[in-house]
C-alpha cells in the first residue's frame, strides 16, 4: 500500500491511527521520529496530495474476534 510522510504532529505514536485529507483516509503510523513520521495507508491514496492535513486518532487498529467474524471477509481496517 502507500505511505505518507508527516510533520509538525509531535504526539504521533508508533501503531497509532491516523485520518489523512479530506477524505480521512485511514492509516497507521508505520514509523515515528522526532521530526516527522511515515504512515501506511489501508484505502487508496488516489487524490491524496502534498500537504494533505493527517490527524492522529490517538488509537490503535482493533480487530475484536469472536463467532460473528466466521464466514466473513473483512478489510484491513476490520470493514465487511
Amino acid at each position: 500500500g502507500s505511505v505518507v510522510v508527516g510533520s509538525g504532529i509531535n504526539d504521533i505514536e508508533m501503531g497509532e491511527i491516523v485520518e489523512v485529507g479530506k477524505d480521512r483516509l485511514i492509516g497507521e503510523a508505520i514509523r515515528v521520529g522526532s521530526e516527522e513520521f511515515t504512515a501506511q495507508l489501508y484505502e487508496n491514496a488516489i487524490g491524496v496530495k502534498p500537504g494533505e492535513e493527517i490527524i492522529g486518532t490517538g488509537k490503535r487498529l482493533v480487530a475484536e474476534l469472536g463467532v460473528g467474524l466466521i464466514n466473513n471477509i473483512i478489510d484491513g481496517v476490520g470493514r465487511p
